[in-house]
């Protein structure tokens, strides 16, 4: 695995009824704040209701946060009633710490005698990325009964007009989540189904190897995950 470009990692954190104070954050002061201490630019606010409107979130792109001595791009942090979002172009150890500065700032912005703790009821996270592999996706379908199966759909599916090249463009495994807490079912979280996807690169040839990964996990777990990947297919 190599020359791994355009990591983005999201983490999604859902807090307690009550433990956002969205309001409070709101205020054109503490937007401001929030604004220059990362740079953000706001997008525009979602309404509750229509007729009677009433702010549901805060969006802000495209900033940028320090840690040891280097700059990691914000492209978005979204603050909701219940939840927090962050993407960011940079290795899950850092949009931690960047969630733990932000939340900081958060606590002290409130209003609120009663300051939260902003410890969530769970943390979801995904990372995608462009990465080289030392494997053609091809690969996979040797020493198994669809080895030259793309050679006979070609041939089957030409026609005197054109000749047909087939390949294999896209790994996929579904997750799904089971046996999750009761605490879950009764502060209204749920768990959907997520994606693992190793596909080749829009714009690149199959040979480059190189591909668009994702996954609904932290990064340093997602690259163990495409290395484990690398391993067993160039051992077969």
């Amino acid at each position: 695995m190599k020359e791994i470009r355009d990591l983005k990692v999201t983490q999604i954190r859902i807090f307690p009824v009550d433990e956002i104070a969205l309001k409070s954050f709101l205020r054109d002061s503490a937007l401001k704040r929030i604004k220059d201490t990362y740079k953000l630019k706001q997008s525009p606010p979602v309404f509750f209701d229509a007729i009677s409107p009433e702010f549901k979130n805060i969006i802000l792109d495209n900033g940028e946060y320090k840690f040891k001595d280097r700059i990691y791009l914000i492209d978005q942090l979204k603050i909701e009633e219940r939840r927090i979002l962050i993407r960011m172009s940079a290795h899950s150890e850092i949009v931690d710490n960047f969630f733990k500065n932000l939340s900081n700032l958060l606590i002290e912005l409130d209003l609120r005698e009663k300051k939260p703790e902003f410890k969530p009821i769970v943390k979801a996270e995904e990372t995608s990325c462009v990465v080289k592999l030392d494997f053609c996706i091809k690969d996979i379908f040797k020493q198994t009964p669809l080895n030259d199966f793309d050679d006979y759909i070609a041939k089957t599916t030409q026609a005197k007009y054109y000749e047909v090249e087939v390949i294999p463009t896209t790994l996929k495994f579904k997750l799904s989540y089971l046996k999750l807490p009761d605490s879950f079912k009764r502060q209204k979280v749920t768990f959907n189904d997520k994606d693992f996807i190793i596909e080749i690169r829009d714009r690149t040839s199959y040979s480059e190897q190189i591909y668009f990964t994702f996954s609904p996990i932290d990064s340093e777990t997602h690259f163990q995950l495409l290395e484990e990947l690398e391993k067993r297919i160039i051992k077969n």
